[in-house]
Formats: C-alpha cells, structure tokens, sequence
C-alpha cells in the first residue's frame, strides 16, 4: 500500500478504527479503546492497540462532541448502590445471557432464510423493510436506534410507550423481542444497519422490563438505571464476546464515568 506498512500492521491499524469509531458514535472513548483490543479475540486483549485505540477514540469524540455536544447519551444518573440487589444483578445476567443467544441466533437464522430466496437483493431488502415498517407503525419504539425511548424509560416515564394503546408493562416485555425480530429483518434482509445500537438497546430493554416486574412484585421502587445499564452490558457484551469493554461503555453511556 501507499504507506508501506506490515500486515500485523494493518491488522492493528484496523482495530484502532474500529474502536475509535465506536468510541466516538457512542460517545464512549474508553470502552472504544478497549473493545479495539477485546472485539477481534475469543479469549485475549490486543494489548498493543489499547494505547493508541485510546488516542483515536479520544480525539475522535472531541471531534465529534464539538457538533453534536458532549453529554453521555442516555443523560446523567445518580443511584446509589444496595447489596441487597445483587441477587437481582445475578438474575438479570442469566436472563441477558439467554437473550443474547436469541439475538445471535435470530439474526443467523434470518439471514439464512433470506438467502435462500431466489430474489435479486434489491427485493429482499424491500420485504424486510416493508415488514420492519408494519412493525414499526404498531410499535414505533422499534424504529431507529431508540435512545430517547430508552431515555424516558430510564426516567420510570413507560406510561409514555405507545405501542397498539398496550398496557405499558406488556409493552416493555414485547419490546425486546419486537427489536431482535426488526433488527434480524433489517440485516437479514440486506438492508442497512447496524448490530451495535440495537444490541445496546435490547440489553436496556430487558433491564428495564426485569427492574418494572421486579418492582411489582417485591413492593419495592428501585430505580430502573442500574437494571438497564446492566442490561445494556450484559446482553451485548456476551453478544459482541466483549464484555469489558461493553460493561465500559454502558457506564459511559449512562454518564457515570
């Protein structure tokens, strides 16, 4: 190439994008750094892109912060920590961990369907979003990445979802595999899109769903915020095979870092 550099180089040169431009989309340039080094292995860091991936990330974010502001995305939360939830956390993990399997497996098993069509792409992209679209008229949570919904959700605001004029509990719970299904659509499909953002979202879902029924049930009002930062990062996190880096990002994105 013009810079005449290794192929190991390359390779590092590649991670360091990748995390520079997730860290800086997702306004998270630490967890960018580290999902640089986390992303491309099963079982081991690139330790040797963590440094300048951290760079990257950070430059990339005041870049882009000066546009769009540097706020976290989801706002900034307070909530103060009990030993007596972590059971819930233990619970809520193995639950993200199933959904996580569902998301994977859902999104392979889409594309498969969708390969085997004898159709020109352009079409099969017209059905998936033709379908992802019908879901989205009966539930506009879905469209998009969905932030301000979660958004609202955080703030205990679910009596503002809309989906088919639903009671807003079975909303929440229809929402997660509403969002696996519209994602797999869009991707299996062939259309454009992303499984970041999504994968993000759904994980703040079933947080936020399990933290609502938690609460029903148990007579307590926890805050939602932890159950769906905790959601965020374990679902995605075990989706992605990233979870330090997504566990980080999760934080960054809820403004406790």
């Amino acid at each position: 190439g013009i810079l005449k550099i290794s192929p190991e180089d390359r390779r590092k040169v590649v991670a360091v994008a990748l995390g520079a431009g997730i860290g800086t989309i997702f306004k998270s340039p630490i967890a960018g750094a580290l999902l640089s080094a986390e992303l491309l292995y099963e079982r081991d860091f690139e330790y040797e892109v963590i440094f300048p991936s951290l760079i990257a990330s950070a430059v990339g974010y005041m870049i882009f912060g000066l546009a769009v502001g540097y706020g976290p995305i989801f706002g900034i939360y307070i909530y103060t920590f009990s030993v007596y939830q972590v059971p819930y956390f233990l619970l809520l993990g193995l639950i993200c961990g199933v959904f996580a399997i569902l998301y994977v497996k859902s999104m392979l098993g889409f594309e498969g369907v969708f390969g085997r069509l004898r159709l020109p792409l352009a079409v099969r992209a017209a059905i998936g979003g033709l379908a992802v679209g019908t879901i989205g008229v009966m539930f506009p949570e879905i469209i998009s990445v969905g932030y301000g919904w979660m958004n609202l959700i955080m703030l205990d605001k679910t009596d503002e979802l809309l989906g088919l004029g639903l009671s807003p509990l079975l909303i929440l719970i229809l929402l997660p595999f509403l969002k696996i299904l519209a994602t797999s659509l869009t991707i299996g499909s062939g259309g454009s899109g992303g499984e970041f953002a999504p994968g993000i979202m759904i994980g703040g879902l079933v947080g936020a769903a399990f933290g609502v029924i938690l609460n029903l049930f148990s007579g307590n009002s926890y805050s939602l915020v932890p159950y769906a930062v905790i959601g965020m990062a374990a679902l995605f996190g075990a989706a992605a095979n990233a979870p330090i880096a997504v566990m980080i990002m999760a934080i960054e994105m809820g403004g406790s870092i």
